[in-house]
Formats: structure tokens, sequence, C-alpha cells
């Protein structure tokens, strides 16, 4: 056996030993078997796992342990290597993803750095996509998540692997990666102080089927808080149905036959005020959050989001946690958006 075979199967075991991290059949700080038992395993000589468990050690993926063996690195680091593509995963490309998409483009042109996009229309298929991205060799990923319960453990993996994550919007991701989105808390503020200027009386709030994740429940929880710190009389109209949106915002006006002129209605975000609106156009409160319902036909007030500035700290984000390496500890940007009348 030359050389030249020997690497090609340590690097055989490294990529193999890398899957089975990636895919969760290694969990990370587990025990990998002895260089004599793994040799046995897979079929080759103990200096060929030897020279294998070594490269990966020097990549920081595993960690030897006097007297322990060898084991999987739980490590939190940032990934070092330089950075040519980030990819971007994201659930849809509407106005207001066409407008963070190409901000974030730019910002990412100044870097000179390539942008890959990836759509992915399946919510509960996020985790998946990221594993595929670290597999072709993608390890900068921003994801504009949609909810999925598996990704906090995909991101530990992958961060274990070497990957710097950022989470855009929507889903918080714990300390496995950044975070950047809205002050919600302030959007809701802004929303509803302008409602009690126009003499609003009630306040619905409105979540329709399919809207999931972090920042739908922390709006949820603003405007909750704000209506009982004002006492002012509101409810709550969150979906979870498979419905269609038609149909439940016919449920939810049927309950209402008051005045309606008095009654502001927040909703989670544009596409739902401008379902509500297009269903109901008498309306006079309607509210939106993301900036997409401007210069539309429908009279909708909305809380724009800084996208330039979002992806400006998105991009920026990435970059520090290349830097930072070993000293990265995941953080929160949270900005602040513009009413929009």
């Amino acid at each position: 056996m030359d050389y030249k075979d020997k690497k090609t199967k340590t690097q055989r075991i490294s990529e193999e030993i890398s899957e089975k991290i990636l895919h969760g059949e290694y969990k990370l700080g587990e025990k990998l078997p002895s260089e004599r038992e793994m040799a046995d395993c897979v079929g080759v000589s103990r200096d060929t796992v030897r020279q294998a468990y070594d490269a990966l050690e020097k990549t920081g993926l595993l960690k030897r342990i006097q007297g322990s063996g060898t084991h999987i690195s739980n490590r939190i680091s940032g990934y070092s290597g330089s950075i040519k593509a980030v990819a971007i995963i994201c659930p849809d490309i509407d106005r207001f993803g066409l407008t963070f998409i190409s901000a974030l483009e730019s910002a990412l042109a100044e870097r000179d750095t390539m942008m890959i996009l990836k759509i992915n229309k399946k919510p509960e298929d996020d985790d998946k996509v990221m594993l595929e991205l670290m597999q072709k060799g993608i390890n900068n990923i921003i994801i504009w998540a949609s909810g999925c319960s598996e990704l906090t453990s995909v991101c530990a993996r992958l961060r274990a692997l070497g990957a710097n994550i950022v989470f855009f919007d929507r889903v918080l991701p714990g300390k496995y990666a950044d975070f950047v989105g809205l002050d919600n808390k302030d959007a809701l503020v802004k929303i509803l102080e302008h409602a009690r200027e126009r003499s609003a009386e009630v306040y619905t709030f409105l979540s329709l089927a399919g809207i999931v994740g972090d920042s739908t429940e922390s709006r949820k929880v603003a405007f909750i808080e704000w209506c009982e710190d004002n006492s002012y009389v509101y409810d709550l109209f969150v979906s979870d149905k498979n419905e269609s949106d038609s149909d439940y915002i016919a449920e939810m006006l049927l309950n209402h036959k008051g005045d309606r002129s008095k009654r502001a209605y927040v909703c989670v975000n544009d596409h739902t005020a401008l379902s509500l609106i297009e269903k109901c156009n008498e309306l006079k409160m309607v509210y939106g959050i993301d900036g997409i319902a401007t210069n539309n036909k429908y009279p909708i007030i909305t809380v724009m989001q800084p996208f330039e500035e979002m992806a400006r700290k998105t991009v920026e984000l990435i970059f520090q946690q290349q830097q930072l390496g070993d000293k990265w500890k995941a953080k929160e940007v949270i900005l602040k958006g513009e009413l929009i009348e």
C-alpha cells in the first residue's frame, strides 16, 4: 500500500466520522472507539485511524483526554476559515423576503463574498437543508427559520463541525447562533399608541394559521402587556387550524358586530393585514408589521423593518464569528422599525 492509498483511506475515515456527527449518530462529547477498535470495525490499519483522529483533532472536532480516550468535541466556536460564500435559507421570496435578500446580497458584495440562495418551502426541512449545505462545504449559513424544533440540536452539531450561523427573524437560536431581528415590543407599542391617538376603544390581535416562531409569540405578548397595562379591552384571534385565511377572518369578523370604526386590528404581519383588509375593506384601523404593505391600495399602517441595517448586521456577525473563533459567544441584535402610514 503506498502513501497515496493510505491518505485516501484516512480522508474517508475522517469524512465518515464527520458525517455521523452531522447526522447525530455520534453525540457531542461522546467517546469514540479506540484506534484499534475503529480499525477492526472499518477494516483498515490502526495507523490509518490514528492519522484520521489526528486530522480531526487539529480541526478541533475531536478531543483526546488523558486516560479517557478520544471524544467528540462539544465546542461552541466560530469557524475561522476564509469566507468566500455565505448561504441564506429562506422559506419564500415575497416582497418582504426579496427586500431583505437584495440588501443582504449588497452587504456581502461589499466584502467580495458570494451569496448562495436556498429556498425551502417546508419548515420541517430547515434542519435537513442546513445539513445538506454543510455536507457541500458551505460553512457560513444565514437562516430565516420557520420554527423547526430540531434546529437547536442541528446548530450544535454544525457548530462543532465548524460552521458560522446567524438566524434572521422568527426563531431565537439560543447559544449556538447569533440572531438579528426586529424590536417587536417597540413595534407593537408604536402601533398601539397610534391606534389610541385615533381613539381606538377595542384592540384585536390577529395571527393566521402557519405563522409560527418566537417573533410571533413576542408580538402577541407585547400586545397583551400593553393592553393590560393601559386597561384596554382586547381579544386574540390566533389560528392554529388548517382552514383558509379567508374562512378564519370571516369567522372573526362575525364576532365583531359592534362599531368596527372604534376597533384596532393589530395583525402579526403585513400578509395577515392585507388578507383582512381585502376581506373587509371598510375597516378603518388595520395594522401590520414588515413594511411590505406600503404604497398598497388599501389603508394599512405598518412598521417598516430596517432591512438594509439588518442585512449589514447579519453579515457583520458572520465575519465576527470567523474572527473570534473560540472566543465567540452568541449575541442578539435587535433593531427598531419605523411606523409608516
